[in-house]
C-alpha cells in the first residue's frame, strides 16, 4: 500500500490502488486537491494554501468575492450554482463538494497571488471580451488561464478607474475602446 501526505493536514493518508492505477500523478498538488472528495468522506473545515496558510470556506469565499470586484450573482455562473449556495459557503451553514470545491480553491490562490484589488468592474465583466472571452467567461473555464485573467482584469481595472475619474470631473468619458483588448474572438 502507498501512502501520501494531504494538502490539508500532514497526516499520512493510504493510497489505494484505485488512485495509483487512474494514472493520476500524485505528486502533483492540483491533482491530488481532485481526490480529496474521494479520500476524506466529511465536509472540509478549510485547506492549506501554497503559503501554508490555513484559510475556512467562509474566509475563502469572502476573499474571492471581494477580490474579483464583480457581484456574487456572476459567481453564479463561474462556479455553476445557486446563489444560495455561495451565500450558505459564507456563512458557514454547507461546505462546496467535488469541482466546486476545487475551483474556489484555484479562485482563491488566483486571487492572493496576483493582486486583485476589488475594484468594481461594473458591466464590464460581462461585456468586453479579451482575446475572445469575457472576463466572467475566463473565470467559468475549469481550467483557469491566471495570466490571460489577471491581463484581462488590470484592464478592467484600468477602464474602471478612468470612468470614476470621470464622474469626479474629468474631461473625457473613456469608451469600452481605450483599453487594449487582444486579438478579437
Amino acid at each position: 500500500m502507498t501512502f501520501f501526505t494531504t494538502i490539508l493536514d500532514t497526516e499520512a493518508v493510504p493510497c489505494d490502488a484505485e488512485f495509483t492505477s487512474t494514472g493520476i500523478d500524485l505528486s502533483s498538488e492540483d491533482e491530488l486537491f481532485l481526490l480529496l472528495p474521494r479520500v476524506y468522506k466529511q465536509p472540509y473545515k478549510g485547506i492549506k494554501i501554497a503559503q501554508g496558510l490555513e484559510k475556512s470556506i467562509p474566509e475563502m469565499v469572502e476573499h474571492i468575492i471581494s477580490s474579483f470586484g464583480i457581484p456574487v450573482k456572476d459567481f453564479e455562473v463561474i462556479l455553476g450554482v445557486k446563489r444560495a449556495s455561495i451565500y450558505s459557503w459564507k456563512n458557514g451553514v454547507h461546505e462546496p463538494q467535488g469541482n466546486v470545491y476545487y475551483k474556489l480553491y484555484k479562485l482563491y490562490n488566483l486571487s492572493k497571488s496576483h493582486g486583485f484589488d476589488g475594484t468594481r468592474l461594473g458591466r464590464a465583466a460581462k461585456t468586453i471580451k479579451m482575446d475572445g472571452t469575457t472576463f466572467i467567461e475566463k473565470l467559468s473555464k475549469e481550467m483557469l488561464n491566471f495570466h490571460s485573467i489577471d491581463r484581462h482584469y488590470q484592464s478592467l481595472r484600468e477602464l474602471a478607474i478612468k470612468r470614476a475619474k470621470f464622474i469626479n470631473g474629468a474631461s473625457e468619458y473613456p469608451e469600452d475602446n481605450t483599453i487594449v483588448l487582444g486579438s478579437a474572438g
